[in-house]
């Protein structure tokens, strides 16, 4: 949209862009590669079916390297694209040791409790918790 500022004879430009990006803290993007046995057949069959003249052929041990390295990596992507995946994170750092423990021995408690109808431990489990 133009802005008319009245200070020389050239009007400003402004664009405002605005990017809405939610952010979910229980939960993490990462990139992996999914491969199988078919994946692999097919990357070495892409690398059968490629030219090695620049490899076999080459005088300077640097640029066979290089050349090298470019045909692999052009046949690895393109056959192992990178897929995006999310995953929950388990942030629960917060808990301690003696808490897993005490939880442990919680649910221990509540499972004997459920098959055992003994007061006192019924007492005992009320108390602990």
């Amino acid at each position: 949209m133009p802005l008319t500022n009245s200070l020389s004879d050239h009007d400003a430009q402004l664009l405002t862009i605005r990017f809405v990006q939610k952010h979910n803290k229980d939960q993490y993007i990462y990139f992996k590669r999914n491969i199988n046995l078919y994946i692999i057949a097919d990357f070495q069959l892409k690398l059968s079916y490629d030219t090695w003249d620049s490899v076999v052929e080459g005088n300077n041990v640097n640029i066979i390297f290089n050349s090298l390295l470019n045909k692999f990596l052009q046949q690895y992507y393109s056959t192992c694209p990178l897929n995006k995946a999310s995953k929950l994170s388990n942030n629960n750092s917060w808990i301690t040791a003696g808490i897993q423990t005490s939880c442990k021995h919680n649910k221990e408690l509540c499972t004997e409790f459920r098959n055992n109808k003994n007061p006192a431990l019924r007492m005992y489990d009320k108390d602990y918790c």
